[in-house]
């Protein structure tokens, strides 16, 4: 007996060490495990349906033996399921939320496919998310792809797709208008990556939005196009547009200075900052009625071009002189009395620009920033180009060329683009800290600052502190 009992736990023993056996025992060791212990220990007849292939059988065996012990209750779930599955089976498909939303969708957003919910009926009823199948059309051919075929092909642009994600958010909404409550939707930046026509669409489907007697909006864009649009479109109050500023460490919201065109005010109050601010403006007036071809013979058109860039001569404009261009094209504008019109244009935006704070945060500031900005960087890369001893290389229609200090400031002087011009010189042998500030003033300050909202809207996006900061230090290399 003695024997037997050692045979077994010697046997015992040779099991403990397989591998198997101890990932098992290491399963069965935790509280889940543990239950399942018991379960097998109390109800050894269970065995052998733990294979893989019986796995089915058991919860088939399972399910069976809960419906027999609570066979009352499960005769009437199936009578709720029988009735439920004859009001499915009477829905009108082509009336539901979902298909709503997509009729929407498809009404005013340009994508280049067409949707359809293939799994309606598990949708309705809970059974399953919905599940958006795709279709293109292409000669008459049709192609369906799921939504997960159709991203792993990624053949859809940044805005297809992020139209994509607004069937979700309108299927969202149109599920609310039937609520009661008072709702308050944040919009951020919604319009992102949009075409202009879908941009347009997204701004049309917020206006119905705002038409819901308990829809609240909370709109936020970094993007002026679309804020100016959704103002308009959506016939906003003053009280109800505001710009967001920092000062000293806090966010305000403050009410848009300007609802139109600040062109207007500016025109209609030219004090030195405005009159400061239209150079651009009046400048691409001029560009804008002339022929291109005639523009460096245009004196009106060079005079205010060389106020923005550093030409020799700029340093004797006075506002006297600006003042007939004025009232050439901006017709019926009278200088305020306290303009003195012999005061040197250049010497009075400098002087603007320093008395510039952090507080001031309009438009007609920022564009005296970056004109300061670029009047000082262009000052300071003609002055170390000039002190260059070596030779410098230039592009001209894609030709490359090499020549002297001289011919290089040749070349910038007849170029249309002259602070790209003379920042590809200097960066040739400046030091990388220099180069990196320059840099800046490229990617922050316009190169031509024009008229319409496209060229001005990198200056609205632009925190004042950004501008105010590289003007110190584009000073400091002086």
């Amino acid at each position: 007996m003695n024997s037997l009992s050692n045979k077994i736990k010697e046997i015992e023993e040779k099991i403990k060490e397989v591998p198997v056996f101890q990932e098992i025992e290491k399963l069965l060791s935790d509280a889940k495990g543990i239950v399942l212990r018991d379960i097998i220990e109390n109800n050894s007849d269970i065995i052998p349906y733990l294979k893989i292939d019986k796995l089915d059988t058991l919860k088939e065996q399972i399910w069976i033996s809960y419906i027999q012990k609570n066979k009352e209750a499960f005769e009437e779930l199936q009578k709720q399921y029988c009735l439920l599955e004859n009001e499915i089976d009477n829905i009108d498909f082509d009336d539901t939320q979902w298909n709503n939303a997509l009729e929407i969708f498809e009404e005013r957003f340009t994508v280049p496919y067409k949707m359809k919910i293939s799994n309606i009926k598990s949708a309705i009823i809970g059974e399953s998310v919905p599940r958006v199948s795709f279709y293109f059309e292409k000669n008459g051919e049709i192609v369906t792809l799921e939504r997960g075929e159709l991203e792993d092909k990624d053949v859809l642009s940044q805005g297809e797709k992020r139209a994509l994600y607004l069937l979700n958010i309108i299927f969202d909404v149109e599920k609310l208008k039937d609520s009661n409550n008072d709702i308050l939707f944040i919009v951020d930046d919604i319009a992102d990556s949009f075409d202009y026509k879908n941009k347009y669409a997204i701004v049309e489907y917020l206006y119905e939005m705002s038409t819901i007697d308990n829809f609240r909006l909370l709109i936020l864009s970094h993007n002026f196009d679309f804020y100016r649009t959704v103002a308009s479109r959506l016939s906003l109050k003053r009280e109800a547009r505001l710009c967001a500023e920092h000062s000293n460490g806090e966010i305000i919201l403050k009410e848009e200075k300007y609802q139109n065109q600040p062109f207007k005010f500016w025109k209609n109050n030219l004090g030195y900052i405005n009159i400061l601010a239209l150079i651009p403006f009046v400048r691409n007036i001029i560009e804008y009625r002339s022929k291109e071809s005639e523009l460096n013979k245009d004196e009106d058109y060079m005079t205010l071009t060389s106020l923005l860039h550093k030409k020799d001569g700029n340093t004797l404009i006075t506002f006297s002189d600006i003042e007939d261009i004025y009232k050439k094209y901006l017709k019926s504008i009278e200088f305020k009395e306290e303009v003195d019109g012999n005061t040197i244009v250049l010497e009075e935006l400098i002087k603007q620009a320093e008395a510039i704070n952090l507080e001031n945060a309009e438009l007609e500031h920022k564009i005296i920033m970056a004109m300061a900005i670029r009047h000082k960087a262009e000052q300071y890369m003609f002055s170390e180009i000039g002190k260059h001893t070596g030779q410098l290389t230039w592009s001209i229609k894609r030709n490359m060329k090499i020549g002297t200090v001289s011919e290089f400031i040749t070349h910038i002087n007849n170029s249309g683009n002259q602070t790209r011009e003379l920042y590809n010189g200097i960066k040739q042998f400046a030091k990388k800290d220099i180069v990196k500030i320059l840099d800046e003033v490229n990617i922050m300050t316009p190169e031509n600052i024009h008229l319409n909202s496209f060229m001005y809207e990198p200056l609205l996006d632009m925190d004042i502190i950004e501008l105010h900061k590289l003007y110190q230090n584009i000073k400091n290399l002086e």
